[in-house]
């Protein structure tokens, strides 16, 4: 099993490019291909419109915020930096720095404690039913699911959110 996730890249462009017939590619081909998509990825990258606006409203409301992110430290925090994300939360949990990532219970709760709330209290807001809301609901707190495809919960899942939404501008009537 590859856990560097650049590792793991070069291996899967080498194993599609062989499924596609082209055996044999130096590995330094492949590895340049995964360079590559990774810089085009990220400079594609951008916030979720209305984001900013939306902590900042939380913020101004008094409420506590920690971002929660899987994926290891060195791909999260330049992009917490480079979006200048830090000044909004009161916590920052990487799956990579904390040692466990969502949907483990314990990541719910290191949360929670670090900013001294009860579950029962706390809404935990994203767009992944498993690790957004599945989780959230087994700690105890209340979750809303950001529906991006608008899609609608899949038949059948047993996650039920409190609130569907399809961008966080939805939130913004809320408070």
């Amino acid at each position: 099993m590859l856990r560097d996730p650049q590792s793991a890249r070069v291996e899967m462009v080498r194993r599609s490019l062989a499924r596609l017939g082209v055996g044999g590619t130096p590995p330094a081909l492949a590895a340049e291909i995964a360079h590559r998509y990774c810089e085009l990825r990220d400079g594609r990258m951008a916030l979720v419109d209305g984001a900013v606006a939306l902590l900042e409203r939380l913020r101004a409301a008094g409420a506590s915020l920690a971002l929660v992110t899987n994926g290891g430290a060195r791909s999260q925090r330049p992009k917490i930096d480079r979006f200048d994300l830090a000044r909004h939360f009161d916590h920052i949990q990487i799956e990579g720095e904390f040692g466990a990532g969502k949907p483990d219970a314990s990541v719910y709760d290191a949360a929670l404690g670090a900013l001294g709330v009860k579950a029962a209290d706390a809404t935990f807001i994203g767009d992944d039913l498993e690790c957004d809301v599945r989780g959230p609901l087994r700690a105890g707190m209340q979750a809303v699911w950001i529906d991006i495809t608008s899609d609608g919960l899949p038949t059948g899942h047993a996650a039920r959110p409190r609130r569907i939404i399809r961008s966080v501008a939805d939130l913004h009537d809320e408070l």
